[in-house]
């Protein structure tokens, strides 16, 4: 299963390569084709720096208390086997 996912993930990437690809050379014929280039270039940069952005924004900054509860148990549990 985890090989199947692997090539479909990667099948994707290049699935989603190749539209980038066609949207370069449909933009070609209106303005120069490394100028399209940079342009998807830099839309891409500019969407993944807002993805990264709010995801990180939402990450978790505090642990839950049952884990920290959890986290103490163990390890009163460990020095008491280690004492």
């Amino acid at each position: 299963m985890a090989k199947g996912l692997g090539i479909a993930a990667i099948v994707v990437l290049l699935g989603l390569n190749m539209l980038l690809v066609s949207l370069v050379l449909a933009l070609a014929p209106y303005i120069a084709g490394w100028l399209a280039a940079v342009i998807a270039g830099a839309v891409l940069l500019l969407a993944g720096g807002i993805a990264a952005w709010v995801s990180w924004s939402r990450r978790v900054t505090a642990p839950l208390e049952v884990t920290r509860k959890t986290l103490r148990e163990a390890a009163q549990w460990t020095k008491e086997r280690l004492a």
